[in-house]
């Protein structure tokens, strides 16, 4: 999701101005904060396997309602205290990632799972592709003022160090060696022919 998003986060105002020519008031801010938000809850359906698989769902269904009943409950009275519209979106990023928190709190208290093994080789890894591929395509971003080259140049970094993010810090040794092979295969295959 992150591969396909980092460019739509940069790139926000020069694709909603192709596609509507026209940009509303808030809505590049609004697709930024809903990609965000989209980027948390992407970590929700393996926890959600995982608890599935214990057949022990009320606490986590339980959670899950909960947190929609606080998301919408904060938004309105952040609403009725006269906070700005993106208030509700930033409201949204908050509530998943602390429904990511006690998801895995939930998980610790039905199955003892190892959350900070968790951290450590997903979240962290997570964190850190993130870290290494935004600078680059971020600088490419402020640089054009040429909507195409800024567009292509934005588009090509960003594939091009997310890939490397995920290659050196994203996979362990041994998947990087399996896919190492996958991409061998396809070569050979593919010669082959």
């Amino acid at each position: 999701v992150f591969f396909l998003s980092l460019p739509i986060l940069l790139l926000t105002e020069t694709i909603i101005f192709w596609w509507l020519k026209l940009v509303p008031d808030y809505v590049v801010l609004y697709t930024r904060l809903i990609l965000i938000d989209l980027l948390i809850i992407t970590q929700y359906p393996s926890i959600a396997s995982v608890s599935q698989a214990t057949g022990k769902i009320k606490y986590y269904q339980l959670t899950i309602a909960l947190g929609f009943l606080f998301t919408f409950l904060l938004t309105l009275v952040s609403y009725k205290l006269g906070f700005p519209s993106h208030f509700a979106f930033i409201i949204m990023i908050a509530m998943s990632a602390l429904g990511l928190a006690a998801r895995l709190l939930i998980l610790k208290y039905q199955l003892s799972f190892p959350i900070r093994d968790y951290i450590k080789k997903v979240l962290l890894k997570v964190f850190g592709v993130l870290v290494l591929s935004i600078p680059i395509p971020l600088m490419f971003s402020m640089f054009y003022d040429n909507t195409t080259y800024r567009f292509l140049s934005v588009c090509f970094t960003s594939v091009l160090f997310t890939v490397i993010a995920i290659w050196y810090v994203g996979l362990e040794t041994r998947e990087r060696s399996f896919f190492s092979l996958k991409i061998k295969e396809t070569i050979k295959s593919i010669k082959i022919k």
